[in-house]
């Protein structure tokens, strides 16, 4: 966030806006119901404050943040949120899939030809009981530069659930509201 951001809105602000429209934005609503949650839930929020986050917003290459921005704008302009860019669709729906699919589906599909060797480190994180940072590392950028960041993310997601002999059911839309409310073991 920019220093002109936190100045008008302040961390805390901010971080209230990015959450909720995140969270709206990896539910299965319409994109109408989900922006009239969002805006129930940040009614208190000012104009000034909603348009300095919109214009603020940082990252749109993925799916929810994607939509977390749409929200926004929707609940600015009154419930009509914009389409997804005609550009990104096709990515933006295979995202959609696999952050709904369980993780250990989702690290098979994503990962490749990595996926043996993700599924394996965490039957070794999972033994040990933690995850090895630096085997988490140097997994992490070999699954990015050859998959992107939507595949190393639910990889990581899945050796730290499995690290925390947590179900690998959880989906990594799941699992991305539990760390933000703290419910991670």
């Amino acid at each position: 966030m920019t220093g002109f951001l936190k100045t008008l809105l302040g961390q805390n602000a901010s971080g209230r806006l990015q959450d909720g429209a995140r969270k709206w934005a990896q539910t299965d609503l319409s994109d109408t119901d989900a922006a009239a949650a969002l805006a129930n839930d940040i009614s208190d929020v000012s104009p000034g404050a909603l348009q300095a986050e919109i214009d603020g917003w940082h990252r749109r290459d993925d799916v929810r943040n994607d939509r977390a921005r749409r929200l926004l704008i929707g609940v600015r302009d009154g419930g009509a949120v914009p389409p997804i860019d005609p550009d990104m669709r096709d990515q933006f729906i295979r995202e959609n899939e696999i952050g709904r699919m369980p993780l250990s589906e989702a690290v098979k599909r994503l990962t490749g030809r990595f996926s043996d060797e993700v599924i394996e480190m965490g039957r070794t994180f999972r033994a040990r009981g933690k995850a090895n940072l630096r085997e988490l590392n140097k997994l992490q950028r070999k699954i990015e530069s050859q998959h992107g960041e939507l595949a190393r993310d639910v990889a990581v997601a899945h050796l730290l659930a499995s690290a925390r002999r947590q179900d690998a059911q959880t989906t990594y839309f799941d699992k991305l509201v539990q760390e933000r409310h703290g419910t991670l073991g």
